[in-house]
């Protein structure tokens, strides 16, 4: 499956070879392929000739709705009825004032940044760029009925199609900025392929394997979750329920790396990771509130309050807590929590008044009662 779209490859070339005043640009941009630095030719062509890539990070972690409201129909970029709804979903992924500015950018600059397409068309680099342009054509198709773009001159994998997406999209330079969550997703698309942490990081520029390793154990936590609260109808695919809750999973991350964790009972580590994902599931839990259990592990407080916690869970109920949500009220899991931070309180303050007593003693020590 090297190439997708052999006809369009072929109506790519005839344009080229129709077009030779005004398709090749003198400007172009350099991609890394086995190792080593490629200068990729640039082309100046019809919006028609260009494909959006429905697999790129931009848009991985949300893909899975647009092909459910398809009717459940992979989109074929190809069709121009699809092509108009990945654009209209990648337009739905920003903030309205980032489109508005750069709707507003490109009409009084033009394009300023190259995209970059494979042989056949399909884009590496450029779909948002693409999907703004064609939004302008709507209005304007004289000015803005072509897009700017380096093209591949040779056939590639789907190894090298990762790895080149990989440093355009989440290189220490790069200035596509994808959601946390389609990052850890595109890390753990390589893995999938193959694919070493070591290489993933060397192909990131800037990024330490370490750090990838870290990013790919967060996300196994948030997977861990995804099968306890979602696991019985949810495409493997599909990551939307994650959204908004990265920093969560950083927080419960953060507990893992503690000193004092991994002599914790088995027992205790099992509950953290209980309550932790039933206050997440419950809707209305700040992640900085994580924090209690970190500083609890690390003096070596006691956790019982949190295994009791998770001992009495039942099953969730999403009705049942949406109902809750309505009238504000806590959850049984939300006044243990609440419990247990006051536990870890008390502790500390108990903990503050021997360090207190300690130091009246020692001052007695060096009154003079004589």
């Amino acid at each position: 499956m090297d190439i997708l779209f052999p006809d369009n490859k072929d109506k790519i070339n005839a344009w080229i070879e129709s077009h030779p005043m005004d398709c090749k640009l003198s400007n172009s941009r350099t991609v890394t392929l086995d190792g080593q630095s490629v200068i990729v030719q640039a082309y100046r062509l019809p919006l028609h000739l260009i494909l959006y890539n429905v697999h790129n990070g931009r848009i991985a972690s949300t893909y899975p709705a647009l092909v459910e409201s398809n009717g459940g129909k992979e989109l074929d970029a190809s069709d121009k009825s699809d092509a108009k709804k990945i654009q209209e979903h990648l337009l739905s992924l920003e903030p309205l004032v980032d489109n508005t500015r750069t709707l507003a950018s490109l009409k009084k600059h033009g394009q300023i940044e190259l995209g970059i397409i494979t042989i056949d068309g399909v884009l590496l680099d450029g779909n948002r760029r693409m999907s703004c342009i064609s939004k302008l054509s709507e209005s304007d198709p004289d000015k803005f009925g072509h897009i700017e773009v380096a093209r591949l001159d040779r056939i590639i994998d789907d190894r090298d199609r990762y790895l080149i997406e990989l440093g355009i999209s989440m290189g220490m330079d790069s200035k596509v900025d994808y959601g946390p969550i389609d990052q850890l997703i595109k890390l753990d698309q390589g893995i999938k392929m193959k694919i070493s942490p070591k290489e993933l990081a060397s192909n990131m520029f800037g990024t330490s394997e370490e750090e990838v390793k870290e990013q790919l154990q967060k996300f196994e936590i948030m997977k861990n979750y995804l099968d306890d609260y979602y696991g019985d109808n949810r495409d493997e695919d599909d990551f939307t329920p994650l959204k908004g809750l990265d920093t969560h999973f950083e927080e419960i991350r953060d507990v893992e790396k503690r000193k004092g964790y991994d002599d914790l009972e088995t027992e205790e580590k099992q509950a953290i990771e209980d309550v932790t994902f039933r206050l997440i599931r419950e809707g209305d839990f700040f992640h900085r509130r994580i924090r209690k259990i970190s500083h609890a592990v690390t003096e070596g407080m006691s956790l019982d309050k949190l295994v009791s916690s998770a001992d009495n869970l039942k099953p969730f109920d999403e009705i049942q807590n949406q109902i809750r949500l309505d009238k504000k009220e806590n959850s049984k899991t939300g006044v243990d929590f609440a419990d247990f931070e006051e536990s870890v309180t008390n502790q500390d303050n108990e903990g503050q008044v021997i360090i207190l007593i300690n130091k009246i003693l020692s001052s007695l020590e060096f009154l003079d009662t004589t």
